[in-house]
């Protein structure tokens, strides 16, 4: 089980940022070196409300983390996996001018052994996931990660391959007690 992990909107959000300036806490315009940013763990930048509802996700399902946000072209794995609090397998490959994050995912999926079953949690919409659109779960860049979307993100990755989203309920060709209530 893989989750593709983008950042801004998932795991941060307009209201969080509200949040934290209403707080009076802020990152400031500081460059902060590498040792600093993976010890500090760029926390202003990441609601730990949601790091928590991803940690569930993967922790309830057994699914590992590939990085496919832009962050990817700013930090390591060891420091991305520092701010996480756990190890993030790997990175989609760096972005480039006309690939879709959607393809970039397709040849991070084409190198693996196993079709694993897959979830997205992305704000992005899903003409920029193809061909993986029928794996997202879209996050609102307003709100971020919320209880419903890891839900549903845990419901599609235990669904396996076969499944998809409709965007609002997990469905499946093998088993249709899924897109039921508790199912």
């Amino acid at each position: 089980k893989i989750i593709f992990l983008d950042v801004d909107g998932v795991l941060n959000s307009d209201q969080y940022f509200v949040r934290l300036r209403d707080e009076k806490i802020r990152v400031g315009a500081r460059t902060w070196t590498a040792a600093e940013r993976a010890r500090r763990g760029y926390e202003a930048h990441i609601d730990p409300a949601a790091l928590s509802l991803l940690d569930g996700v993967r922790r309830r399902t057994g699914a590992d983390v590939v990085l496919s946000s832009s962050w990817r072209a700013v930090w390591s794995i060891d420091e991305m996996s520092e701010m996480l609090g756990f190890r993030l397998i790997d990175f989609t490959q760096p972005p480039s001018d006309g690939v879709t994050r959607g393809q970039e995912i397709d040849a991070w999926l084409r190198d693996q052994a196993d079709r694993p079953s897959v979830a997205v949690l992305d704000d992005w919409d899903a003409m920029e996931l193809s061909p993986w659109s029928h794996r997202l779960v879209r996050t609102d860049p307003a709100v971020g990660l919320t209880e419903e979307r890891a839900d549903l993100a845990s419901r599609l990755l235990d669904a396996g391959p076969g499944a998809y989203t409709d965007g609002v309920s997990v469905l499946s060709c093998v088993s249709s007690a899924l897109s039921e209530p508790g199912g």
